[in-house]
C-alpha cells in the first residue's frame, strides 16, 4: 500500500507545474561530495526500485497521463510481491 501511494505521488509530482515547490525540490540537484561509505537511501531511489519492479519503461512519460498512470498504478495493485 505504501508503494502505491508512493508512486501515485510521484506521478502526481511529475504531472505538477515546473513552478510548484514540490517538484522544484524533488528535482533539485545539491553540489558537493557525499560522506564516506554507503550513501543513504533517498525517497526517489525507493520509487526507481518500485518502479524497476514493475518492469515500467519510460514512466515519466506514463506519468505525465493521469489516466494511463492509474491503469498502471491498479494493474500494480494486483500484483503480489511489489
Amino acid at each position: 500500500m505504501i508503494k502505491i501511494s508512493r508512486l501515485r505521488w510521484m506521478g502526481h509530482v511529475k504531472r505538477m507545474n515546473e513552478y510548484e515547490i514540490s517538484k522544484r525540490i524533488l528535482e533539485f540537484k545539491v553540489e558537493g561530495k557525499r560522506r564516506v561509505g554507503r550513501p543513504r537511501l533517498r525517497w526517489e531511489d525507493c520509487v526507481t526500485n518500485d518502479i524497476r519492479k514493475l518492469g515500467i519503461k519510460n514512466w515519466w512519460i506514463a506519468a505525465k497521463d493521469r489516466d494511463l498512470w492509474r491503469r498502471i498504478l491498479k494493474e500494480a495493485e494486483t500484483r503480489p510481491g511489489l
